[in-house]
């Protein structure tokens, strides 16, 4: 077989997947020539390596275990070892705890062989089901699957596709980077699987066993099926007491042990940024990580503004057991800028590896399963929205080309999308539509924002109070937030947490001023759909875009004024949305009838648009401290500052969507929980940076503009 070229985490084109023969219905990879799991009895092996080696069952019992509980595993092959794991969790697990299994995995399976291989296995049913369900196509980068939990404890799946050891990586903060805002997030059990090292030697090399030491705690213990020598070594090197216990069936041998070193050098990354060089660590590195603590304390969160930024992050903290109070200054949420009763998920991808490509991409592969809760079949899909697919066509040559190579980039994830003939275009959308091809994207569809907003916020840890936040003031005594409203009144209670996701709004107080917003009015129509014309099927997108007939009419757009923030009506912006519809395609103003722009309606509203159109998720930067901690960014734009980043305690923001809301805010959501819970994060590191708030102080300096 020919060598498969390697993809890291930051291509932007899909893995080519495990090559596979079968033995039944047990898979053995054909490019290490080794079995998966035992043909024997994989079900009883997986419990007695990796259960049994990290005493889960044990430990996950007892009263004093904590919250949340993260295993780390190198291969996730068939998915074996986690549903293992997730049917225990479910069994024996208080229904508070939260169970996050996080796995990379250089060849992924193709869904097509998976299924095969969870076919015979009827006792994890209902978790193979979701698996098969939310599986995600071969497409590098982080991806998180939540696990329907109804009364069961939570359970999160990360897949990592790309090389192990590049996997962990991305998971350790870089030392001397001024995005480091908190302690480093650590795994409590290591499945240590992945082929024999004599057959897949570039995955057990000492960087992964270094790796694993820098994410572990005092407590991490770890299970593998060999008992290679130079495991074993490199396991004691890296700071792991390690022994031998009794293999599986013919095995006479495996390892198991507990991490014990506890260095200064531990729990960061040594590697910068791309582009940039290593530097000296920080002062701020902690000296000894203990194992974290088993008692988990009620959280108290905050979080100012009622969108579509606001309500996914409140959403995302209730399933970690978060009180969050949503503070919002209008009588309804979602009602400014998230207003909208249609939002496209509109995919931006681009053939090029960017930092806003690849974050674009994470955006609508974990968007895509985020709404599928919402867009079931019955009567209240139409409520919330459609997966209806996605429709981009081109508006010219260069454009057409361009979606070819991306097309090809992801010639084996067509669940994601695939480009489709004129034919296929018209089959699609229901209309006679000329263009010669288009990229679609089965997938995606669009929401209704403000439906979305109150199903969100329906969880009982949720409660909405509609008041202005003018100021915070942060008690260094107590270490608590207090919240002041537009008449100086402050809230009764303090919090431990606060977000603020208020859109423009965002950089109206004292600790946020720097933030560089900027509102940029958009307007949509809304016309009643004609009666005897065909019906679009399909929302399509090119100059403009306009999404399936909702409630007898279509709803299409938008403006974009850069120098106008009126939220009135204008009729120019109404003929500036059919014109748009017009050069994308005439067939789609053939729908609206004979209706005329002094007939439409519409709302308009004032996205929130950062410099380079990329949200801002992460901690709150103490703004003078920057400035005054890397002035000399300014005279050296390459220096290396070995000072940490200074941050505002426990003060966070998620804003900055522009008009890809429905793309970003789901998982800048799920990110920011991340960050707040200490987990393993649903981004790697360099894309947390992309979006980081101090990225702008730190880009203002080196540009000697600030």
């Amino acid at each position: 077989m020919p060598e498969t070229p390697d993809h890291d985490y930051r291509s932007l084109c899909d893995l080519e997947t495990a090559h596979l023969r079968w033995q039944g219905n047990g898979p053995v990879s054909l490019q290490f020539d080794d079995i998966y799991y035992s043909g024997a009895d994989g079900v009883n092996e997986s419990e007695h390596v990796f259960i049994g080696g990290n005493r889960l069952r044990e430990r996950w019992q007892a009263p004093d275990r904590g919250a949340v509980f993260t295993i780390g595993e190198t291969g996730f092959g068939t998915g074996l070892n986690f549903l293992l794991a997730a049917r225990l969790w479910r069994e024996i697990a208080p229904k508070h705890a939260h169970l996050h299994y996080v796995s990379a995995e250089k060849h992924p399976l193709a869904l097509a062989d998976l299924t095969r291989a969870l076919s015979s296995r009827k006792e994890f049913a209902d978790l193979a089901a979701q698996l098969l369900a939310r599986y995600p196509e071969p497409v590098p980068g982080f991806h998180r699957i939540t696990f329907a939990p109804g009364d069961s404890p939570a359970i999160n799946l990360t897949l990592i596709f790309s090389d192990a050891i590049a996997s962990l990586e991305q998971l350790l903060p870089v030392r001397q980077s001024p995005y480091t805002a908190h302690a480093p997030c650590h795994v409590d059990a290591w499945f240590l699987d992945g082929f024999a090292p004599a057959k897949n030697d570039s995955m057990w090399q000492s960087m992964l066993f270094e790796h694993m030491a820098s994410l572990s705690h005092a407590a991490t213990t770890f299970a593998t099926f060999t008992a290679a020598g130079h495991v074993r070594r490199s396991l004691e090197t890296a700071g792991f007491a390690v022994r031998k216990t009794a293999g599986f069936g013919q095995k006479r041998d495996m390892l198991i042990g507990e991490f014990r070193a506890v260095s200064p050098r531990q729990g960061y990354s040594e590697k910068a940024d791309t582009g940039s060089k290593p530097g000296t660590p920080a002062a701020f590195s902690p000296s000894a990580r203990p194992t974290p603590s088993r008692k988990a304390a009620t959280r108290k969160a905050a979080i100012i503004g009622g969108g579509l930024a606001g309500c996914t992050t409140a959403r995302a903290l209730a399933q970690r057991n978060w009180h969050v109070t949503l503070f919002e200054k209008l009588p309804n949420i979602a009602d400014a800028g998230s207003g909208n009763t249609m939002a496209v998920t509109y995919p931006k991808l681009s053939h090029r590896p960017s930092a806003a490509s690849r974050f674009n991409l994470a955006g609508i592969t974990y968007a895509a399963n985020y709404y599928a809760e919402w867009w079931h079949a019955g009567s209240a899909r139409a409520s919330y929205g459609e997966r209806c697919g996605v429709l981009v066509l081109p508006k010219n040559e260069q454009e057409r080309a361009t979606q070819t190579s991306i097309a090809n980039n992801f010639r084996r994830s067509p669940r994601l999308l695939r480009q489709v003939d004129q034919a296929e275009v018209r089959r699609l959308s229901g209309l006679p539509l000329a263009a010669p091809t288009g990229l679609y994207y089965p997938s995606l569809g669009w929401i209704n924002p403000q439906a979305l907003c109150r199903s969100l916020c329906k969880a009982k840890q949720i409660r909405i109070i509609h008041t202005a936040i003018d100021s915070l003031l942060w008690d260094e005594t107590g270490g608590q937030w207090q919240l002041i409203d537009c008449e100086g009144t402050t809230a009764n209670e303090t919090f431990d947490a606060v977000v603020i996701a208020s859109s423009n709004d965002s950089a109206s107080f004292t600790q946020t001023a720097h933030l560089p917003l900027k509102a940029l009015r958009g307007q949509v129509s809304t016309v009643d759909a004609a009666a005897l014309t065909p019906h679009l099927k399909t929302v399509v997108c090119g100059e403009g875009y306009i999404g399936p007939r909702h409630e007898g009419s279509y709803t299409f757009g938008a403006s974009y004024n850069f120098d106008c923030e009126t939220l009135a009506l204008r009729e120019q912006d109404h003929h500036s949305n059919i014109d748009k519809l017009q050069r994308t395609d005439p067939a789609l103003t053939d729908i609206l009838g004979q209706t005329q722009a002094n007939q439409a309606k519409g709302r308009a509203g004032l996205r929130c648009v950062t410099p380079d159109y990329l949200p801002i998720v992460g901690p709150a930067p103490v703004y003078r401290d920057f400035i005054e901690n890397y002035a000399i960014l300014r005279r050296n734009a390459r220096a290396e500052v070995a000072v940490a980043g200074s941050y505002w305690p426990n003060l966070y923001l998620h804003c900055g969507l522009g008009s890809r809301g429905a793309i970003y805010a789901p998982i800048g959501a799920q990110l920011l929980a991340d960050i707040m819970c200490r987990s393993i994060p649903t981004l790697p590191r360099d894309l947390q940076h992309a979006l980081h708030p101090a990225r702008f102080i730190i880009r203002g300096l080196k540009q000697n503009k600030l």
